[in-house]
């Protein structure tokens, strides 16, 4: 990999994280205020597909086409609507510390499974080595505590894992099928769509009980920063990184919500959070920095 390719693909992993770490912390203040994880979740998908979809049929008509409806299809289920809920549905089993903790392991275990089921080079021992330290920045973070192990927190365990494995197949099937970050944000927001479409006429969700200004803001976070803005740029990471490096990006959406939750609301992390991140941000650092055997084919 060239010095300008990495130089590139760290640029948009740094606003890939920044977008995700924005709409989780709307996210955290939209639920305090009534709405539901349902909620947020069919406005990120319901917003960005109103709003992609006539632009990838005006833009990607023939890249679509010979993307296919089958790889968006796919690629909707394990990255759409779907995998919003299961990411959240977890918390109500289980605390916030073990979703920053299971969720990441499971999109690093997935890229690097699918990885080998291809017959495709995994992490060097270097990054296994900061994929390690990535970890452990994680659990140091989290305040994660094993004796809140229980039947139903174990439940909750295994749903962030399902939710880790859906996201790391979207990240790995995007570089395997090496898809163009446009057209596939744009098909990928289409099925999406169709899907909260569908959702709205069986659900038959309400509006959530917060103010028009609120409701607002939160289709502006969740649909075009978080169903948009990061789909894009996380798509153009994963050309310039490959999907197995690119894999360990939502480690550090934690680390992000941190500093943003202090600049935004004077919240100052304590002495544990500090050293995790600082331990999370370092183990990132070596995954995308160390030397792999990758080519941009095999990502």
């Amino acid at each position: 990999m060239t010095d300008k390719r990495l130089a590139l693909g760290l640029l948009w992993a740094f606003l890939t994280i920044l977008s995700w770490s924005g709409y989780n912390v709307a996210a955290v203040a939209g639920i305090a205020e009534g709405f539901t994880p349902l909620d947020l979740s069919l406005l990120r998908f319901g917003v960005s597909g109103a709003l992609l979809l006539p632009l990838g049929l005006w833009l990607y008509r023939h890249p679509l086409r010979r993307i296919g409806a089958k790889k968006l299809a796919v690629l909707s289920i394990v990255g759409g609507p779907l995998f919003g809920v299961v990411a959240t549905w977890g918390y109500r089993y289980a605390p916030l510390s073990h979703g920053l903790v299971f969720a990441p392991a499971a999109v690093l275990a997935a890229g690097q499974i699918w990885g080998r089921l291809m017959g495709k080079p995994g992490f060097t021992a270097r990054q296994y080595a900061g994929a390690g330290l990535l970890l452990v920045g994680l659990v140091v973070l989290s305040g994660f505590d094993l004796q809140q192990l229980g039947p139903r927190v174990l439940a909750g365990d295994v749903i962030f894992v399902v939710a880790g494995l859906m996201w790391g197949s979207f990240t790995f099937l995007i570089g395997h099928w090496r898809l163009p970050p446009g057209p596939v944000t744009c098909g990928v927001a289409g099925f999406s769509l169709l899907q909260v479409l569908l959702a709205c006429l069986f659900l038959r969700p309400a509006l959530p009980p917060a103010p028009i200004s609120q409701i607002a803001l939160q289709a502006i976070l969740q649909g075009v920063v978080g169903g948009g803005l990061a789909v894009l740029t996380f798509a153009l990471a994963i050309r310039s990184l490959g999907g197995p490096r690119a894999s360990a990006l939502p480690s550090l959406t934690p680390v992000m919500g941190f500093v943003l939750t202090y600049l935004l609301f004077g919240n100052a992390p304590d002495a544990a959070e500090l050293a995790g991140s600082l331990l999370a941000s370092t183990g990132l650092l070596v995954i995308l920095t160390a030397p792999t055997a990758l080519r941009l084919a095999d990502a």
